[in-house]
């Protein structure tokens, strides 16, 4: 029997591979432990550091992996046991699981990331001429440990400013041609007579850093990868650049051969710059003050950490960066572009997915499902039917308690005599004078006002009776709580893809969530080698419902409740997602604005779930809710509030007072009294 892999889905030849990748190739200081300055030459070799995936991301992923538990296999005394790791390393497990959540970052949306973060790790989709790779030298090695890094991500924002400001494109007008935005998305890079510019601005060359070391450090950081590179060495072509620029000749040209600075390289230029300069000054150890020294020549330059600039006009170089920040704008400013641009994006992904020719809807099974699946809607007594029934209810109680009342009083009375009233001689009858009683007060309703308006529309000329509106006859509509559903015991790889599903779709970004809900369906039927059962694709039916309900696709929402019924039909007698297809149903015709068959489909709903789990839990609480909102806005007030007030009642036994469920449903009960009252 073949032992299983690590990663599910990565062949036991894959694995080797990347075995081989990891302790002949990077992990060779330390056995089963990958130090940071290997990750980062792993990561420089196959040119995976972009303007996307910049260093802040691979660093950040490094730790984040770095610092993981792990359990190792202990033999003691002959037995096998799970001992935790004490010690915290990049071993060889976590880095194949560092591979697999890279190509889940990197690719996602494709149904399967692992082939294609494969092919970036063995270079199977890149020529090794395409990029070049720093020579790996004791100074190169000390820029890439996790000090320098951290450095130069802390120093980011005026690094963007100056590698912005010295392209040509910039440098030779004056003002800001191109932004950081465009430099990054055209990926451009600086040539390098930009950059010995950029050296002679800041008092550098010749004074601190001869022709002959500035060949040097670039064939170290950008060496020659084809032909024409060589060349451009091979004939000097640095120390023409540099002869011309210091006589003040230098016209800027295209140069043939040019290898040019990538903003990566053009970061590791400038730090090997600073640790050449302390080595040469010998101003720092090396060994045990490298970040002082580091900081010490940004700070030289003119640079701040990130948030901390401040304007300086000491050298050209900070000159400069100080009008890359006054003709850039704010950040705050650039973010909100960056959301815009992100939601247009979603937008346009929104409208692509929604924009599809609809699955036809089979109507005839749709109306066979109203007439035979749904119960009749129930007999339901209106509103003024219920108040003239409760007054008629009041006057009866009042007359009977009257005719009771006289009845005790003619009992005690039965054998006395009536009294005769007594006058005093010469003295006749009483007699009394009824004063006139006051008149009632005027009815405050509606129409009173539109009468008084009219009668005084000639006393006031400024009231214009045309401008008189009133929005008390509409009445606001009542929230659905729809249905939260999770898949069952789902494999941990599945459960990545179903959380991203959700978060897309709170974020409206349907065309994502579609996307990851169809990679977790696809990856757990590959993981389980067997098609989902009938309950787990009910899952993933009813979510994809609910995403086109949402979106304002009631054709295709109608069309996936119809699926998710005919899998819930093979399910047995008492299960519980039995209720489900007419929860979906329910809430896309209330949407629909019909709700009638929408009070039909959530009585049958409320049917099931009370005859399995009962009425009095939190699922029946949130069927009674959405029949309280259906016969509100058929006009069934009072049996809308006896549906929240039970509603309300389970929620609190469950979920407590201040549960987000538990207010919304309190809310559609105050709507429910308020409108009541303006019904006219």
């Amino acid at each position: 029997m073949n032992e299983p892999t690590i990663i599910i889905g990565m062949t036991k030849d894959d694995e080797k591979r990347l075995d081989d990748i990891y302790g002949q190739l990077y992990a060779k200081s330390e056995s089963n432990n990958m130090k940071f300055f290997e990750y980062m030459q792993l990561l420089l070799d196959r040119d995976m550091i972009t303007a996307k995936y910049n260093l802040q991301f691979y660093y950040d992923l490094y730790y984040q992996f770095y610092n993981q538990e792990e359990y190792i296999t202990v033999v003691t005394k002959g037995k096998k046991s799970q001992v935790k790791d004490e010690v915290p390393k990049f071993s060889r497990t976590k880095f194949l699981k560092w591979i697999e959540q890279l190509g889940i970052i990197m690719y996602s949306g494709h149904k399967k990331t692992l082939p294609l973060i494969l092919k970036d790790i063995f270079q199977e989709n890149k020529k090794k001429q395409e990029f070049k790779v720093m020579v790996y030298d004791e100074i190169n090695k000390r820029i890439l440990s996790e000090q320098a890094i951290k450095i130069l991500i802390d120093f980011q924002q005026d690094f963007q400013a100056l590698f912005t400001y010295y392209q040509p494109e910039n440098y030779f007008k004056g003002e800001i041609m191109l932004s950081w935005k465009e430099v990054r998305l055209m990926n451009l890079r600086l040539p390098l007579s930009q950059a010995i510019i950029l050296l002679h601005d800041a008092i550098i060359y010749p004074n601190q850093y001869s022709t002959d070391n500035l060949e040097d450090l670039f064939l170290r950081i950008v060496p020659a990868s084809h032909s024409k590179e060589t060349q451009f060495y091979s004939q000097n072509g640095v120390s023409s650049i540099c002869d011309k620029i210091i006589n003040g000749t230098w016209k800027h040209k295209q140069i043939e051969g040019d290898p040019k600075l990538s903003y990566l390289d053009f970061q590791f230029m400038i730090t090997r710059l600073g640790l050449d300069i302390a080595q040469k000054e010998q101003k720092f150890d090396l060994k045990k003050e490298m970040p002082q020294a580091i900081k010490s020549f940004f700070h030289y330059l003119g640079l701040d950490e990130n948030g901390q600039h401040q304007p300086k006009d000491l050298t050209k170089v900070q000159q400069l960066i100080n009008k890359f920040y006054n003709q850039t704008p704010s950040e705050i400013h650039q973010s909100k572009q960056l959301v815009e641009e992100v939601d247009e994006d979603i937008q346009w992904q929104n409208y692509l997915i929604l924009s599809n020719k609809p699955e036809l809807l089979d109507y005839k099974q749709l109306s066979k499902f109203f007439q035979t699946d749904l119960p009749e809607f129930p007999e339901l007594k209106g509103e003024k039917k219920l108040v003239i029934e409760f007054q008629d209810s009041l006057k009866e109680r009042d007359r009977k308690i009257e005719l009771k009342r006289l009845a005790e009083e003619a009992k005690k009375n039965k054998n006395k005599p009536a009294a005769k009233p007594q006058q005093k001689k010469g003295e006749g009858a009483m007699k009394y004078q009824w004063e006139p009683m006051e008149a009632p007060p005027k009815p405050c309703s509606y129409q009173y006002f539109i009468d008084f308006v009219k009668e005084t529309q000639n006393v006031n000329p400024l009231r214009d009776i045309n401008q008189l509106v009133t929005l008390t006859h509409i009445t606001a509509a009542c929230v659905l709580l729809p249905e939260s559903l999770y898949p069952i015991d789902p494999p941990q790889e599945v459960k990545h893809f179903v959380e991203a599903a959700i978060i897309c779709f709170t974020k409206q970004n349907y065309y994502q969530a579609f996307q990851n809900l169809n990679s977790a369906q696809d990856l757990w039927v590959q993981i389980k080698e067997t098609e989902l059962s009938d309950a787990e694709l009910i899952f993933f039916e009813y979510f994809a419902g609910q995403i086109y309900e949402i979106a304002g696709q009631d054709q295709q929402a109608l069309n996936k409740f119809l699926k998710v019924k005919t899998h819930a039909d093979k399910l047995h007698m008492y299960h519980p997602d039995k209720a489900l297809p007419y929860c979906g149903f329910g809430s896309v015709l209330y949407h629909m604005q019909e709700y009638e068959l929408a009070t039909r489909a959530f009585t049958k709903a409320r049917q099931i779930r009370d005859m399995i789990i009962g009425d009095e839990q939190v699922e029946s609480g949130m069927i009674l809710n959405n029949l309280g909102c259906c016969l509100k806005q058929l006009g069934y007030m009072f049996n809308a509030e006896t549906c929240f007030q039970f509603t309300i009642a389970i929620f609190e036994l469950h979920l407590g007072p201040v549960n987000e469920m538990t207010l919304t449903a309190k809310r559609n009960l105050e709507k429910c009294k308020h409108n009541r009252y303006l019904r006219i």
